[in-house]
């Protein structure tokens, strides 16, 4: 089942039993998965609300290092 848990930058959760998993979808419909827990409370909590903030902001990462061709880090030449 999937859930839209930040229209703004389009963060869904899929939710197979009490496992949660924040993620997005790319441009060629993958989706990438940026963070996991296991549901403990009906309520969202502070945790739950600190993943949501931290799949958005690996989202954001995840553009501007695909789009800016820097994807992979250069290795470090002796």
């Amino acid at each position: 089942m999937f859930n839209l848990e930040d229209a703004e930058t389009k963060i869904f959760a899929i939710k197979p039993f009490q496992g949660r998993y924040l993620g997005f979808f790319t441009a060629n419909k993958k989706f990438v998965i940026c963070e996991a827990y296991v549901k403990q409370t009906q309520k969202p909590g502070r945790r739950e609300r600190n993943l949501l903030k931290s799949a958005i902001a690996r989202k954001k990462d995840y553009v501007n290092r695909t789009q800016g061709g820097t994807y992979y880090e250069k290795a470090q030449e002796e």
